[in-house]
């Protein structure tokens, strides 16, 4: 469209969507039961590939300034470890979810995404989210939704969970997280492709 400005009524873009009947808030206390994850310790957890545009090395200096325990969900090149790692790995997407539940924020400070499905999903679980502040995500994130960060800067990562970690801060980004999800699910994008088609 950009370099062909007369397609622009003509090219819909219809971004991916979540499933948020299976992404779906779960009880907290539950979910680190079952992933034998102690109450009181703060958790912040990172989904994706182990690489540097998706910042997991960043994601896990914030995570020592912080004295977060991290879960890293994924694989890849890059090897976070630590005292401060309570997890690494590949998991099936039931436990993603209990993971996702169990967090008290979902940190992802990518240079670069298209429009990511781990943010949709923790978005969807109603896991406050701290992701960057760059236009692949504030076209449809805001700051009501999520905190929004320099993915540069391991203070502002850090400044970003610790506030987003907070009780009042994590219920309002909870619940606005789960409306921008509702309004992205599957079920929304199904509809407006099959518009698309009958206009067409």
């Amino acid at each position: 469209i950009s370099r062909n400005p007369d397609l622009s009524q003509k090219v819909q873009i219809i971004a991916n969507g979540v499933d948020t009947n299976i992404f779906a808030p779960i009880d907290k206390t539950k979910a680190r039961s079952k992933l034998g994850f102690p109450k009181s310790q703060k958790l912040a957890v990172f989904v994706g590939n182990f690489e540097e545009r998706k910042g997991p090395y960043r994601f896990l200096n914030a995570c020592e300034i912080t004295g977060t325990k991290a879960a890293f969900l994924g694989s890849g090149e890059q090897n976070p470890s630590g005292e401060q790692v309570f997890f690494k790995g590949r998991e099936p997407r039931e436990r993603l979810k209990l993971w996702l539940a169990a967090a008290d924020c979902f940190v992802l400070p990518s240079l670069s995404e298209g429009r990511s499905n781990a943010i949709l999903e923790a978005l969807a679980m109603g896991t406050p989210c701290v992701v960057s502040d760059r236009p692949f995500n504030s076209e449809f994130l805001s700051n009501d939704a999520a905190i929004m960060i320099d993915p540069n800067s391991i203070e502002s990562i850090a400044k970003g969970m610790m506030l987003a970690m907070t009780e009042k801060q994590g219920e309002r980004l909870s619940r606005a997280g789960r409306l921008i999800a509702e309004s992205m699910s599957n079920s929304t994008r199904i509809e407006n492709i099959l518009s698309s088609m009958q206009q067409h």
